[in-house]
């Protein structure tokens, strides 16, 4: 995926997340944790939510598959602790 792609691609699933965290209203805080994220539990169900409907192994829009962390790894979208 060219630089180009992947910025803007980017840019799209932040602003995906941010309005829809905006809708919530939910607090920002820094969370400290001791166990790994769970990916089936936590990250999946909000990309169920916002972005899998375009963004699956059968309809990706912009070359972009989120259905699993290998997926999410071969995309170079979503850099682990950035």
């Amino acid at each position: 995926m060219n630089p180009t792609r992947t910025h803007f691609v980017a840019a799209a699933l932040a602003t995906c997340l941010l309005v829809n965290s905006a809708r919530s209203a939910l607090p920002v805080t820094d969370v400290k944790r001791t166990t790994p994220v769970d990916f089936q539990n936590e990250i999946l169900p909000i990309l169920r939510a916002n972005c899998l409907a375009c963004h699956n192994h059968t309809k990706s829009k912009a070359d972009v598959i989120l259905e699993t962390p290998q997926d999410i790894a071969k995309s170079d979208i979503i850099v682990p602790g950035k």
